[in-house]
Formats: structure tokens, C-alpha cells, sequence
């Protein structure tokens, strides 16, 4: 599912105006590491390291419900004012 849906999303950044891919949060797994040098973009491993230049993030974890942290992670964006 992670390849398939960043292949999407990296598909869409190319034909969306004004959308570009900077960089990946994830917890430094070696996929993530390989997609984040795949796509020629930095990888974040906590929401304090994201540059506050960024103006949107994709949350792309399960949620609390099914076993995931993506709930925390979606408040922890939230909070330092991500869309």
C-alpha cells in the first residue's frame, strides 16, 4: 500500500499546480528511507524537524483505532498549524 499510494500522490504532485513534494515524515523505517531518496526529498522522523515553511502534510498512518499513530501525529500537525 505505501508504494501504491505514493506512487499516486507523486503522480498527482506533478499534474496539481502549485503542489510539490518536500519532504516525508514517517518513522525511518527502510522503505521510508528508500522513498524519501527515490523522490529526491528529505525525511522527517518527529513533527518538530518539519521547516516552517511547509504549508500542507498528508497523513498517510492508521489511525489510533486500528492500532496506528496517525490520530497523534494528524493533532501534533494540527497543533504547529499544518492543514
Amino acid at each position: 500500500m505505501w508504494n501504491n499510494f505514493w506512487s499516486i500522490l507523486y503522480k498527482c504532485d506533478k499534474k496539481i499546480n502549485n503542489i510539490e513534494l518536500v519532504g516525508i515524515l514517517a518513522f525511518g523505517s527502510s522503505r521510508s528511507k528508500r522513498c524519501a531518496e527515490e523522490h529526491n526529498v528529505p525525511l522527517y522522523v518527529d513533527v518538530d524537524s518539519i521547516p516552517g515553511n511547509i504549508d500542507i502534510a498528508f497523513v498517510i498512518i492508521k489511525s489510533s483505532v486500528l492500532g496506528g499513530k496517525g490520530t497523534e501525529l494528524s493533532e501534533s500537525l494540527l497543533k504547529k498549524e499544518f492543514m
